[in-house]
């Protein structure tokens, strides 16, 4: 769930267990040959699970988002679909009995190839192009894969079957949710489900949580702090009375994320903007004057990427939140920054679990 997790972990004061793992490995494919790409690591991903039965694994390859990245490398991501040993035993020794286990649940779904019998093949990820589009092809990715010099203009994996599943990324694969909750409630731990099919939602949960979170402590919200992908710094924001609000990446369902939110924020405070530097110009990419105009009317301080230079800003990955942390020290306060984990579910229950706002390309 990106920086959401953080935030929210945060303000309950415990640690974080993730379901997901990443693996970047060596070699990439040049020309867009989604086959080829399959073959970099399909061994590895089978010797993988057929080792570990508690996983299973998603090869993921975006020629768009992650266009220069996938020419060098190959992404391979493992999810639990069981809960490991080692989860159990570190659940016991440090949570106090009774304690509140919560769980975040991504319901989002992307259409993927099954490749074995717990491996998958994802092609594209998140943002303004849907899934049919990445595999069958549009005008917007032709276009896109001329530019680029691509052989392919679309990526259908031959030879394997499509499914609807749960997104690489932003789903939670069956198996863990239900293990878990047994395990909570044979241990007598407090087992709480939080569940939305649009993983923006999770960003709106951490943004009303540290609004509650002020709102119990007596105090104001000094301003809100746009982060994005892997741009954020959740111990700035956890000591400060910033807003959070994570985005998912920089591309237009983003950004209308970012629109419908604005209505929230508070009035005559300044907005931290983290524009991300990913060096890729991608159909679905928001125009800097797009983030601007959705902010227009608040003190946008940018501690992103440079208008000038987005979105392919060497400085702004070494620096972007150097500002924030001299702000952040000019205006520290002491407060207590934590909620219960029934208040967090309490907010939960009041964001709609809406159809995800994606795909549109």
């Amino acid at each position: 769930m990106g920086g959401t997790t953080a935030h929210l972990a945060l303000a309950l004061g415990g640690p974080f267990l993730p379901q997901a793992f990443v693996m970047t490995l060596k070699n990439g494919t040049l020309n867009g040959d989604v086959n080829a790409y399959n073959l970099l690591s399909m061994d590895i991903a089978k010797n993988i699970t057929h080792n570990n039965p508690d996983l299973m694994s998603i090869q993921h390859y975006d020629p768009v988002h992650d266009g220069w990245l996938v020419k060098r490398v190959n992404h391979l991501r493992v999810k639990l679909i069981d809960l490991p040993q080692e989860y159990k035993n570190f659940i016991r020794e440090r949570l106090a009995p009774g304690g509140d286990v919560v769980y975040l649940e991504g319901k989002a779904k992307w259409k993927r190839f099954r490749t074995g019998e717990h491996n998958v093949f994802q092609v594209g990820g998140w943002g303004d192009i849907n899934d049919e589009a990445f595999i069958f092809g549009n005008a917007n990715l032709d276009a896109f894969a001329k530019k680029e010099k691509l052989d392919y203009l679309h990526w259908i994996l031959d030879g394997y079957p499509i499914e609807d599943g749960p997104e690489s990324e932003w789903g939670s694969e069956a198996g863990l949710g239900e293990a878990l909750a047994s395990f909570c409630e044979k241990e007598g731990f407090n087992f709480i489900k939080i569940s939305y099919k649009d993983p923006n939602n999770f960003s709106k949960l951490a943004f009303l949580t540290k609004k509650k979170i002020l709102e119990n402590a007596k105090l104001e919200p000094a301003g809100v702090a746009v982060e994005m992908f892997s741009q954020f710094d959740t111990t700035i924001i956890d000591h400060s009375r910033l807003l959070p609000l994570w985005l998912i990446f920089n591309t237009m369902d983003s950004m209308r994320f970012l629109e419908s939110m604005t209505a929230q924020f508070p009035n005559a405070k300044p907005v931290f903007f983290s524009g991300l530097s990913t060096f890729s110009v991608t159909p679905d990419l928001v125009p800097y004057a797009e983030w601007e105009r959705v902010l227009k009317g608040f003190e946008m301080i940018n501690i992103g990427a440079r208008k000038n230079h987005y979105p392919a800003d060497t400085l702004a990955l070494l620096d972007w939140k150097k500002p924030l942390e001299t702000w952040a020290r000019k205006n520290h306060i002491e407060f207590n920054n934590r909620i219960s984990a029934s208040e967090l579910f309490e907010i939960a229950k009041k964001i709609e679990d809406t159809q995800p706002d994606q795909g549109k390309m």
